[in-house]
């Protein structure tokens, strides 16, 4: 990943010190990540979590091998200035509203994210919480997916001052039996949010042995992904034994893969936003993503602008009118 962002992602910073980590560790009672020198000095004068501020049963942490080399990379790459990403197109936000009207005739980027993972894992409360920033209490929660759904958003920043950047998100149906349908998912898919629910280790065996692979079967190449664990406001609640099996599985699938892993709870609204937001610019870092992107962008709006030339406005008088009339 070429990164282009000045600024340092706010997941590699250390919570304590908020400095960028260089040996992060995760402290298994709370699965967060350390820098390791920093945590040893916390523990060794409190009994509670930095983050949630809950009693430590378990002070066991391990090292953090997905996200040091993530960090290492923002590292070696943080001197180039990237061409196209701007410090202020880095500050969008992701609308649901439709673009503005001023945009109309403007080139269209289309990204299309997908939402991969075995059924009831949290997919379609996650496309809904882009929108609403978390879970509205007053709302329902849904049922497995049936068919598949398809959520558009807009970027409220122009790509190089000129391009329009909408968002298909994709959430095909996770069970089994509809598993042969989303093939065409995976071959139209830019960036690939992978999901795994915390508290169930299945849904990370089945990312391994089926989805993950079939992504890299089916998918166009360079595209991106990220490795979404979802529930962690009851992951926290799960046996110590079992958070730390999960998170060493799970570190090590995202360190083979070589993606970031990004932790959420669309209960609380924990890195819903940050989640997308990183995804889409790891996708428009990517140069020849993008300038695949932007050459469709491009063949796109004069196809229009060809069409529009080829069927004129009928402009039909009153006297043209009444030779088609059935009385005169």
């Amino acid at each position: 990943m070429a990164s282009a962002i000045t600024s340092i992602p706010d997941e590699y910073l250390c919570p304590i010190t908020r400095e960028m980590m260089i040996n992060p560790v995760i402290l298994i009672e709370d699965g967060y990540s350390y820098e390791e020198s920093f945590i040893q000095s916390w523990l060794q004068n409190h009994n509670r979590s930095p983050m949630t501020n809950n009693e430590l049963t378990n002070r066991t942490y391990v090292p953090n091998r997905a996200l040091k080399s993530l960090i290492n990379d923002f590292i070696s790459q943080k001197q180039i200035l990237s061409h196209s990403l701007t410090e202020e197109f880095l500050s969008f936000r992701i609308c649901t509203k439709p673009i503005i009207s001023d945009w109309k005739n403007r080139p269209k980027i289309r990204i299309r994210l997908t939402l991969l993972g075995s059924s009831a894992i949290g997919k379609t409360v996650l496309a809904q919480c882009l929108k609403y920033g978390r879970w509205p209490q007053t709302m329902t929660l849904p049922t497995s997916t049936i068919g598949s759904d398809i959520l558009f958003y807009y970027l409220d920043k122009l790509f190089r001052n000129e391009y329009v950047v909408a968002i298909q998100l994709n959430d095909p149906p996770g069970q089994e039996q509809f598993e042969s349908v989303t093939n065409h998912f995976f071959r139209e898919c830019h960036g690939a949010l992978l999901l795994a629910d915390t508290t169930r280790l299945e849904t990370l065996d089945r990312l391994e042995k089926f989805w993950y692979p079939k992504l890299e079967k089916f998918g166009m190449d360079h595209f991106q992904s990220v490795l979404v664990c979802t529930k962690m406001d009851l992951f926290e609640k799960e046996d110590i034994k079992y958070r730390e099996l999960f998170l060493q599985r799970s570190q090590q699938f995202a360190f083979a893969h070589q993606m970031p892993i990004v932790n959420i709870s669309a209960y609380r609204g924990d890195n819903i936003d940050y989640l997308f937001k990183q995804l889409i610019i790891r996708i428009m870092e990517n140069d020849i993503l993008i300038n695949d992107l932007i050459n469709q962008a491009i063949s796109s709006q004069k196809l229009n602008i060809i069409q529009q030339k080829v069927i004129p406005d009928i402009h039909i008088s009153e006297k043209q009118k009444s030779k088609f009339t059935c009385c005169n």
